[in-house]
């Protein structure tokens, strides 16, 4: 009887001071999903929706009670996980050697992206589609490339193949303010081929 409850006073004893060193006996799992919510607890049912939100999270928790012995591990799940920003992470994130913080997709293939999704269309005609973006016109939003149902459109441009040839040769005309010929080259063109204005 006297062995049984030294073993287990040992035991309360190793428990305490791993409590107040700031480490649990066991690993944590957190979930990321991107149909969940940042203000879940990250758990299995109730997972994080994004990488911020799960990142946050586990820093709370180390906050509050330590850096689980055997490290962190969070498990994002499949699906899409659009970017409004960068990913972050700090020194603060790393966990340790003993105890590491892990982002793991598993066997699922998360995808992460920083596009934004143009909802906005209308049909112009057969074969035309066109949106209007306020945030382009106003100059805030500028992207190169446009995916519909994952394949790469082409933006409305001019022309439609090739390019505009500018006739390098054409630099003496005539100025609309005073009306007189005069060399032009530094502030205007002249299209090599004059279809193409």
């Amino acid at each position: 009887m006297k062995q049984i409850l030294l073993t287990a006073l040992v035991l309360a004893i190793f428990s305490a001071k791993s409590s107040s060193a700031g480490f649990s006996t066991t690993a944590r799992d957190y979930y990321l999903d991107p149909y969940g919510n940042d203000s879940n607890p990250g758990t299995r049912q109730l997972p994080c929706a994004t990488l911020d939100g799960a990142r946050d999270a586990v820093r709370k928790m180390i906050t509050a009670s330590g850096l689980p012995k055997g490290g962190i591990t969070i498990h994002v799940g499949e699906g899409i996980y659009p970017l409004a920003k960068p990913f972050t992470l700090t020194p603060e994130d790393s966990g340790t050697a003993d105890a590491p913080i892990v982002y793991s997709g598993g066997d699922s293939r998360p995808v992460f992206t920083a596009g934004q999704r143009i909802t906005v269309w209308r049909k112009v005609e057969a074969g035309l589609w066109a949106a209007d973006l306020p945030e382009v016109k106003a100059g805030r939003w500028y992207f190169e490339q446009l995916f519909i149902n994952g394949r790469r459109a082409v933006r409305a441009r001019s022309p439609k193949t090739g390019y505009y040839y500018v006739d390098i040769k054409g630099g003496r005309g005539v100025d609309p303010k005073t009306g007189k010929m005069v060399d032009l080259s530094r502030r205007s063109f002249h299209a090599l081929h004059d279809a193409d204005i």
